[in-house]
């Protein structure tokens, strides 16, 4: 929808993504847009030096190429790579000057937390050092939650020239994801990538406590498989959800069809997120959501109107969520929904956080 509004104002817009499973197809879609795709060097996971490098010669080799007028880099890691392309290039004289914009959607495991040990503390020292020197060449930041600005300005993290700014998301387009009246059906989903944090076992936990004594609930779990040391294997989840009987849906091409069939949407995630995305969705949908308080997920959730917020880790509190959205009438589940959707509209519709993106981007 970015991408749509800026050739509406007549830019000339080129995507650059990783040369992943999904860049043939996102290159044909974009095509027909008349927007250009180009790949670079892209490695999702790990902190190896001469990944990152090969990563940022790689950016610097397209920003040479392009000569772009305005950069705008998408999520941690791809903003730290590109800011450092951009370091390199400031020393070329001859190099035409672009303006850079960060948008950060979340911190996921960027700053790890703090221990007790002198080594810890001196990587973090580095981490933090690092990340402030290669921010420098940055115009301004974009983030999606007020935590993350907060936790990097407490950690001194963030340039003093850096002109920071708040979004509510990337945004949901609600035409894409209509509202649907809920069924009587009593129903859970949970869409994640399949890591530890994102909480998937915790609801798989919940799960089985929730059919001792109804047995009758759906459950239904889908999403992405990752590579990282955290990450389960198809086959371990697979068993994990016979075992409890979860029903495993695999890897959706079709998430409004599954959001549309259930009566609430569940994302126990401990991930430092931005704001999450299929959350936004849910909402849209007119999903009541039980998610955790913590930093991304609490923005999708007014405890009671729309949903309910639980703690981190807490299985036991889950379930109680959980049971507590299984015994409240139809009628008030009903209101949850249509209060979803009312918080989608005004503070997550796509047009609105599009429009501030872009008074950021342009002026």
């Amino acid at each position: 929808a970015l991408i749509d509004d800026l050739i509406k104002k007549n830019h000339n817009v080129i995507a650059i993504s990783p040369k992943d499973i999904y860049f043939d197809e996102s290159s044909k879609i974009l095509r027909q847009k008349g927007v250009l795709l180009k790949g670079f060097s892209y490695h999702r996971k790990g902190t190896n030096l001469f990944k990152i490098f090969e990563e940022i010669i790689s950016i610097v080799k397209l920003l040479l190429e392009l000569k772009p007028d305005i950069v705008f880099p998408y999520t941690f890691k791809v903003v730290f790579i590109t800011s450092c392309s951009s370091l390199i290039l400031k020393k070329f004289s001859k190099f035409k000057k672009f303006k850079l914009i960060g948008m950060i959607t979340g911190l996921g495991e960027a700053y790890p937390s703090v221990r007790d040990s002198i080594f810890s503390k001196f990587k973090i020292f580095l981490i933090i050092k690092v990340y402030k020197f290669a921010f420098s060449s940055i115009d301004s930041l974009i983030f999606q939650n007020k935590d993350d600005i907060e936790y990097l300005t407490k950690l001194k993290s963030l340039p003093k020239s850096i002109k920071v700014n708040c979004v509510s998301g990337s945004g949901v387009d609600l035409n894409l994801f209509p509202f649907k009246q809920i069924t009587e059906k009593k129903s859970f989903l949970m869409i994640c990538r399949f890591i530890k944090k994102k909480g998937f076992k915790e609801y798989i936990d919940a799960a089985r406590i929730i059919k001792h004594e109804f047995p009758n609930v759906n459950f239904k779990l889908a999403g992405t498989f990752d590579k990282r040391k955290d990450a389960i294997t198809q086959k371990e989840l697979i068993k994990l959800c016979q075992m409890n009987k979860v029903e495993y849906l695999g890897n959706l091409k079709n998430v409004l069809k599954e959001l549309h069939l259930c009566q609430c949407f569940v994302l126990p995630s401990y991930y430092r997120e931005g704001i999450p995305r299929v959350c936004l969705e849910a909402l849209a949908c007119g999903r009541p959501i039980i998610t955790t308080n913590s930093v991304g997920c609490r923005e999708t959730v007014i405890e009671g109107y729309n949903g309910f917020l639980v703690s981190p880790k807490d299985v036991n509190a889950l379930a109680y969520k959980l049971k507590k959205f299984i015994n409240i009438s139809f009628d008030e589940k009903k209101i949850m929904s249509q209060n979803s959707y009312l918080y989608a509209k005004k503070r997550f519709d796509v047009e609105k956080i599009n429009k501030l993106i872009l008074n950021i981007l342009l002026n």
